[in-house]
């Protein structure tokens, strides 16, 4: 994968390569394993043949100037109370005077029509199909490019690690730019933010931004965790492919970044995961548990949670899903199933901030909360995989990684763990920090 990786940049970096074969997501891989790829289920079909029945127009609330665009996601219908990536920004910076809207990109399966109903202020959802002319355009360009990669010489270098389907991901980032391009065109934005991961849609909307409206600055937004094998984050295209700016969610992440990033200028913004520190309450669970987000690890985890379960009857454990599994009846159906016949497990029905308050530690292997954690003083655990390594450094506690189910009752049967350690202390406060908006107005005075 690594090796595939290198010439993926080559090429993207070639002469060959132009906006369209810009828009294969899969030259754009954000990780350098395997847990990136993508695999067919009935579930990504459903959502590809719905996406010709929503909406065909991008509906605008507002049609004054404003000067900043956030660009987020839905992923779930409780996106649309609590923005996962950017929370209040937007209010907040209305608040002093800096006119702005979000435009969320919708990964749930509700047609975006009925989302934009269920938002009750101004902000809007992109559609997941233009109109019928654009569709037709996107779809012409995806095919041409497609009979390129048969008979011409365009992807030599590559051909061999891809394939026709993966041309397919042209069309929905055309689309997605296209939309973000009708937005711009009405608001007029100074500075355009959005969620950065390095892949191809982010790199299409800075491209869009400095070959034709070039008084708007891009920045992407570190919005999670930085994981040892992310690569699409630090990729360095052509000039014109590469954000004005990177903003960071805390001083641990800005100094990480400022090491290996030289393309863009590094600021810190902050994260809506920053949360005050919590009095410390009766713990009454012993285990709080982060399910992945890839379906092999998460039912691996469930089955180590009930082989554990099974031997150590005195623990009380709680299973969180992934934010993407919440509503999928199919996938908790499956695990309730699983786990039906032990009394000490269960599912949580629970919002994060009530899960953590009552829980002694986390076993985690892929997600944020590993840090959030530690606000209401939980102990991360984590737990060994073959598809990502510990989001902390290597200064992390062996004694909280666990390997089998002896490591975790060693680690669980210790109930005295109210107090961090100074290595905690830090990531808690370091990581996550409050939003500060300083860096932004600058930004936008350079612009006035």
């Amino acid at each position: 994968m690594e090796s595939t990786n290198k010439f993926f940049n080559k090429f993207l970096l070639s002469k060959n390569s132009n906006l369209v074969s810009h828009a294969i997501s899969k030259l754009h891989n954000t990780y350098s394993t395997k847990y990136n790829l993508e695999k067919i289920n009935f579930l990504k079909i459903l959502n590809y043949i719905s996406s010709y029945l929503d909406s065909g127009t991008v509906v605008l609330k507002k049609k004054d100037e404003l000067e900043i665009l956030i660009i987020s996601n839905i992923v779930t219908l409780e996106n649309l109370k609590k923005d996962l990536y950017f929370g209040n920004l937007e209010k907040s910076l209305n608040k002093k005077k800096i006119k702005t809207i979000k435009a969320f990109r919708n990964f749930t399966y509700k047609k975006s029509s009925e989302l934009s109903k269920l938002i009750k202020n101004e902000n809007i959802v992109f559609s997941k199909r233009s109109n019928y002319l654009a569709e037709l355009k996107f779809l012409y360009l995806t095919f041409k490019e497609m009979l390129i990669f048969i008979f011409f010489d365009k992807y030599k270098n590559i051909e061999k690690y891809i394939i026709l389907k993966d041309f397919v991901s042209i069309v929905s980032n055309l689309r997605l730019i296209s939309q973000i391009e009708e937005l711009i065109k009405v608001i007029n934005p100074k500075i355009i933010i959005f969620t950065y991961e390095g892949h191809a849609w982010e790199r299409l909307l800075v491209n869009l931004c400095k070959t034709k409206y070039k008084s708007i600055n891009t920045i992407g937004y570190q919005f999670s965790t930085i994981k040892s094998n992310q690569i699409g984050f630090f990729r360095k295209l052509q000039k014109n492919y590469n954000p004005d700016y990177i903003a960071t969610t805390g001083q641990k992440t800005f100094d990480l970044i400022k090491k290996k990033i030289n393309f863009a200028k590094i600021f810190k913004l902050g994260s809506t995961n920053f949360i005050k520190r919590k009095n410390k309450k009766i713990k009454e669970n012993d285990l709080l548990v982060a399910l992945d987000g890839e379906l092999n690890e998460l039912f691996r985890m469930v089955d180590f949670c009930i082989d554990f379960s099974r031997k150590n009857i005195e623990f009380n454990i709680i299973i969180r899903l992934h934010p993407i599994f919440k509503n999928n009846s199919k996938i908790v159906s499956k695990i309730l199933l699983k786990i039906k016949r032990f009394k000490n497990i269960s599912i949580s029905r629970e919002s994060l901030e009530k899960d953590l308050q009552k829980t002694r530690y986390l076993l985690f292997t892929d997600t944020a909360i590993c840090i959030t954690c530690l606000s209401y003083n939980v102990i991360p655990i984590f737990f060994v995989n073959k598809f990502s390594k510990n989001i902390f450094d290597d200064n992390f506690p062996k004694k909280n990684i666990v390997k089998n189910t002896v490591d975790l009752k060693n680690i669980l049967k210790i109930k005295n763990n109210n107090a961090l350690t100074h290595y905690f202390k830090n990531y808690r406060d370091k990581y996550f920090e409050k939003f500060n908006y300083d860096e932004l107005t600058k930004i936008l005075k350079i612009k006035k």
